[in-house]
């Protein structure tokens, strides 16, 4: 018996024909190609800068295609970028696409501390959205601190009291600064005290002997840089009328000055207004302008006074016209009383008569 090439022979003699090899044909035009969907990569989620310098927000989306990256603000809705077009009437704030790469990121020039906040960057899709939340911080530029010096105390007082001014210069350099006190542009100090404006016959200032009166305390702070405050108090015990005027206090440089205009009432007994404390500061330009300030808590204080002199002559007018007032009402009732006595009695003489 022969075999068919091909085949193998069977126990029960029946040939069967065996398949040599397999062959698979695929159309590749109507397959479907593998779609593969946008994700999000690991960016960082916080960002600080400076106020001023410019800000940018990562955003990597990988295998975008034909999606679009949008950036807002939370809580708002509105966007501010959608793809690489901006949705704000911010200049300042943009985004920024690197061609061939799957960086969207948000850019804020010129960034403000009104800017920080949270932002979030999404991809929109069918079925869902791919979220990704950054968190801006801004930080304030310090606001530079510059020397400062201001003199307070009560600048309307009447004869016999204590004058108290203190003179305040803080950011200074206590190792070569140092407070001078002045009165109308007069140097006091603990040696020598003007006590009447008096010249000799050079024409140079008369300064007397050392004023007990007066006396001045000062205290200084300094911190590593060797820069501090320094802290100075002028005291005039049994002030006078000619204690009034402009009293400084200023910096060693001159950089700084600071002045009150204090004015001395003549009669302790006097009546004046209430107490009050004024605190004012300038520089050394602004000196021109001390009496022009002063006065303005005078001003105030004067009219007051005024206010309450007319309320005081108000008030004795008024009585003055509740007595001429009684007092008609008294001749009025006098005379009527005494008419109706002399009727009476006119009347009964008739009647004798008749």
């Amino acid at each position: 018996m022969s075999i068919a090439k091909g085949s193998l022979p069977d126990t029960s003699g029946i040939i069967v024909p065996i398949l040599a090899s397999f062959m698979f044909f695929i159309d590749v035009s109507r397959a479907r190609p593998l779609v593969t969907l946008p994700s999000m990569m690991d960016v960082s989620d916080s960002v600080t800068y400076d106020e001023g310098e410019m800000a940018v927000l990562f955003c990597s989306v990988d295998n975008l295609g034909d999606h679009t990256v949008v950036w807002r603000k939370l809580p708002q809705s509105a966007p501010l970028t959608i793809g690489s077009k901006s949705w704000t009437r911010d200049k300042r704030i943009h985004s920024e696409h690197v061609p061939n790469s799957s960086q969207w990121n948000l850019v804020v020039e010129n960034v403000t501390v009104s800017d920080a906040g949270q932002y979030e960057c999404h991809v929109s899709k069918r079925k869902s959205q791919l979220r990704h939340r950054v968190s801006l911080i801004v930080k304030a530029k310090p606001v530079p601190q510059l020397p400062r010096i201001e003199i307070g105390g009560e600048n309307l007082l009447r004869s016999g009291e204590t004058l108290q001014l203190t003179c305040n210069a803080t950011l200074v350099d206590v190792s070569s600064e140092r407070i001078t006190w002045l009165k109308d542009n007069i140097v006091l100090n603990l040696w020598q005290v003007l006590k009447e404006r008096n010249t000799k016959g050079n024409g140079k200032p008369l300064l007397a002997e050392k004023d007990e009166r007066f006396s001045i305390y000062t205290t200084m702070t300094v911190n590593s840089q060797g820069m501090g405050s320094i802290s100075s108090k002028l005291d005039i015990k049994d002030v006078r009328v000619g204690d009034s005027g402009v009293y400084l206090c200023r910096s060693t440089e001159r950089a700084q000055m600071a002045g009150v205009k204090v004015e001395v009432q003549g009669s302790p007994s006097m009546k004046r207004a209430d107490k009050t404390h004024w605190t004012h500061t300038i520089n050394h330009q602004d000196s021109d302008k001390l009496d022009k300030n002063y006065y303005t808590n005078k001003d105030k204080i004067n009219r007051e006074e005024t206010l309450r002199e007319r309320s005081t002559n108000q008030n004795q007018r008024n009585t003055a016209s509740f007595l001429q007032c009684n007092q008609l009402n008294f001749t009025l009732l006098f005379c009527l009383l005494l008419g109706t006595f002399l009727y009476r009695s006119e009347h009964r003489i008739f009647i004798n008569l008749d």
